[in-house]
């Protein structure tokens, strides 16, 4: 038998309250009139035995009681057999945090929102000794309260190997453990080969959080109808986005930047799997170089959706 509270068990020595109060009770003596003093001993022996049986139970009840209550805080369970029982550190976790993972699902949830909460429902389904690993950004087996924290502070990351860094940590971690993924299981980022490194003991199981087809706009390059950049003239630049989505973007807003001034702003139709060409005037002061940047709203993918570059006028111009 195990307890999942063992500190409780402390409240056993109040057992000795009972036994006390037994062992000192004191009690008035009672008057008993005979008429005939020859069943004075047979009296008192009946009345003696009668009186330990009736402080024993009392003493057992009071014991039974304080039992009841230790166990009831300290809540004893039968563990499985040793065969069938999981290791301290058996439950191993990683979600995916690459930038697919945005992709919006139902409720407009994104898929990594809704890898997240299912996540931090597996401690759930483990006794409350269990241990858990995340393996996106810890080597420690921690228990259930401990997992959840950690995982609410994942973050999409912009790394496209994370889910293969993750699955790494699993080589060491020893046998008969079980792995959960969850994951878009995106062809181009889940590395389908590390799965085939794991150790035949170990029990995988594919968790899949794919997002409903969404667009994908991003800006591909920015040209200079121009070879020269010319101070105080204007300067035609091409701007080219492309959507890598499932679905048309429709009225995708675009923003042109020169250092901190707003130059130009667009709205333009993307083809699914297709490409736009944007046409901007910009002019510019100075012959210091510019810093610009070409910004795309295109929610709910958001980590691609800046593109940076420098514009320097020619000299002697």
């Amino acid at each position: 038998m195990t307890f999942a509270y063992p500190g409780f068990l402390w409240g056993l020595l109040a057992l000795a309250i009972p036994i006390a109060l037994h062992l000192f009770e004191l009690r008035q003596p009672k008057r008993v009139a005979f008429t005939n003093v020859e069943f004075l001993r047979e009296v008192k022996l009946v009345t003696a035995r009668q009186r330990k049986v009736k402080h024993l139970l009392v003493l057992l009840s009071r014991i039974g009681l304080i039992i009841s209550l230790v166990l009831l805080f300290a809540q004893p369970f039968i563990p499985a057999p040793l065969s069938a029982a999981l290791p301290r550190n058996a439950v191993q976790v990683a979600v995916d945090v690459t930038p697919s993972m945005q992709a919006g699902v139902e409720a407009e949830q994104s898929a990594f929102e809704l890898a997240v909460e299912q996540a931090r429902e597996l401690p759930a389904a483990y006794p409350a000794s269990s241990r858990f690993k995340l393996l996106n950004n810890s080597s420690y087996s921690v228990a259930g309260a401990a997992f959840r924290s950690a995982v609410d502070q994942l973050q999409i990351s912009g790394e496209a190997s994370s889910m293969a860094a993750a699955l790494a940590k699993t080589n060491s971690a020893g046998r008969n453990q079980q792995l959960f993924l969850f994951s878009d299981f995106q062809k181009s980022g889940f590395p389908r080969s590390q799965l085939q490194k794991l150790d035949s003991t170990t029990q995988v199981f594919l968790v899949p959080v794919a997002g409903v087809a969404t667009h994908n706009v991003y800006v591909d390059s920015v040209l200079l109808n121009d070879a020269f950049v010319r101070s105080g003239t204007d300067v035609t630049l091409q701007i080219r986005v492309r959507n890598g989505g499932k679905t048309t973007a429709e009225n995708s807003q675009v923003k042109l930047f020169v250092g901190d001034r707003q130059a130009g702003a667009f709205r333009v139709t993307v083809p699914a799997n297709g490409q736009a060409t944007l046409a901007a005037r910009v002019q510019l002061t100075g012959n210091a170089t510019q810093e610009c940047r070409v910004e795309v709203e295109d929610y709910p993918v958001t980590f691609d959706n800046t593109f940076y570059f420098t514009l320097t006028p020619s000299p002697g111009f």
